[in-house]
């Protein structure tokens, strides 16, 4: 099967790019996917970023290539598990590094996209009154290496929410990162595939920071 859908961005409540991405799931249950995010002004970063990945059949990130360009810096990282190791090669122009560090069991990595934020929430069992504590594997700019920590789960709400689709079940999940409590909880709004409809940043927000506007499934 075959799911393909698109992202409108906006910073500040003001338009500034899309997400189109596609995933092909296998009979066994593993999935591959890839996507295209291009942000324009008013997104205080406006640039590129390409990524591709695959999960197993138990929905867990084996393996994610980014390339991000933004002006005249291209950056590609090369992410892959490698039994209990997560392994990353990344080049900045003429510059390269790498990295690596475990990767247990209870472990997620976590990237900035609507579809990696979905095969993370597969993991756990999502009902009003939730919470869950992972490990988290960041992916985030400057090099798109990794940042480990911890990250929290809570559903707080399920209610029936206009979306771009139509009327739609869906539920409300506040993901925060502890050692980041300034920049407050992400909120999403998933449907009972964890499909991401709307992703709103911070406390107080007074508009989302993404939302779907298109989906399809061959």
């Amino acid at each position: 099967m075959t799911t393909s859908g698109t992202h409108d961005l906006f910073f500040a409540a003001q338009p500034c790019g899309h997400e189109t991405w596609t995933i092909e799931r296998e009979p066994s249950g593993a999935e591959r996917a890839s996507g295209r995010q291009e942000t324009v002004a008013p997104h205080p970063i406006p640039g590129v970023i390409e990524w591709s990945a695959a999960a197993d059949a138990d929905q867990r990130i084996v393996a994610l290539e980014v390339r991000w360009q933004v002006g005249a810096m291209t950056v590609h990282a090369k992410h892959a598990a490698d039994g209990g190791m997560w392994r990353v090669n990344m080049t900045v122009g003429d510059n390269a590094r790498t990295q690596e560090g475990d990767y247990p069991a209870r472990s997620h990595v976590v990237f900035g996209s609507p579809v990696l934020q979905s095969w993370v929430l597969r993991r756990f069992a999502l009902e009003p009154g939730a919470e869950h504590v992972f490990p988290a594997l960041v992916v985030g700019p400057p090099w798109m290496a990794v940042e480990p920590g911890q990250h929290e789960l809570r559903c707080t709400a399920a209610e029936t929410r206009a979306t771009a689709l139509g009327p739609r079940a869906l539920k409300r999940i506040e993901w925060r990162d502890p050692a980041a409590p300034d920049a407050g909880a992400l909120t999403l709004w998933i449907d009972d595939a964890d499909v991401v409809h709307e992703l709103w940043e911070g406390e107080g927000a007074l508009a989302p920071s993404s939302r779907l506007t298109a989906l399809t499934r061959d």
